[in-house]
């Protein structure tokens, strides 16, 4: 027998940072999850852990980094904490690093912004993924669990039909959907700006525009993002069909001139498609 591939690491060791600058605070929550590749490969075939760095190093390492290094912008940390164990672990050859960002938003009292008072908000997780080794790295980010929704501006007609087919066709319908956008780096950025830029980009093709199926509308917002950012490569958008069916009210003598529906969370349409540049 021989081990094919190992790795290992502390998983989501999760810190809230509060930067001031004077009476005004920001926060930051954030998990990370930290997985190494390297020369361990003694620890499971012999059980000799001399090379091994204990995932409580790990989960140390991380509230220490964040301590001294973390700035606001997970993609910055993400470079940090990869280059931490390059620099300190020879026997490390890769780092992997995860993070998520939970969304917090300031609060609004008296008509303005808090300086100190934050609620979470309810859509929306920013993600970034690195993974680095001695010759380079790549980096994703992007964002998970955003909500969207409009009432009017979508449609689907004019679709492949057989025997199997029940759906009608309409030009009129509600178009909802939780997606997840994954971009990938292909130099330094604004992060933040381009955070902002992305997700607007998302938001304009979704709102703006008519849409004939989640398809296009995905593949058009994959066109926005390219055309905003120019330093992402490609993005990958994840945007299943969340369903908003119109509810039958003919049993009890009632129209419903497409105004009340009923959410059908499942089963739904899982569309996915990656955009990138010529």
């Amino acid at each position: 027998m021989k081990l094919i591939h190992n790795e290992y690491g502390k998983a989501e060791v999760r810190f809230l940072k509060v930067r001031r600058d004077g009476a005004r605070h920001s926060i930051y929550e954030c998990s990370v999850s930290t997985r190494l590749t390297g020369d361990f490969g003694a620890n499971y075939t012999e059980g000799d852990n001399s090379s091994c760095v204990p995932t409580d190093t790990v989960k140390n390492t991380t509230y220490i980094l964040a301590r001294k290094q973390f700035d606001g912008c997970i993609e910055t940390f993400a470079r940090t904490v990869t280059d931490h164990y390059l620099a300190k672990y020879p026997q490390v050859e890769s780092v992997r690093v995860t993070i998520e960002e939970s969304p917090w938003k300031r609060m609004d009292v008296g008509g303005k912004p808090h300086d100190h008072s934050f609620h979470r908000a309810e859509t929306g997780i920013g993600f970034v993924e690195r993974t680095a080794e001695r010759t380079g790295a790549t980096m994703t980010g992007g964002y998970r669990d955003v909500f969207v929704l409009k009432s009017t501006g979508s449609g689907f007609e004019n679709y492949h039909t057989d025997e199997n087919t029940t759906i009608p066709p309409t030009a009129d319908r509600i178009l909802a959907t939780k997606f997840r956008a994954s971009w990938l780096y292909r130099k330094e950025a604004d992060y933040a700006e381009l955070r902002c830029k992305a997700l607007g980009a998302i938001y304009h093709a979704f709102a703006a525009e008519y849409s004939p199926s989640v398809q296009r509308t995905l593949y058009r917002a994959g066109e926005e993002v390219l055309t905003a950012c120019d330093a992402i490569e490609t993005i990958t958008i994840h945007m299943p069909n969340v369903h908003y069916n119109l509810v039958n009210l003919d049993a009890f003598g009632l129209d419903n001139p497409n105004d009340t529906f009923y959410p059908a969370p499942e089963p739904y349409g899982d569309i996915e498609a990656t955009v990138g540049r010529e």
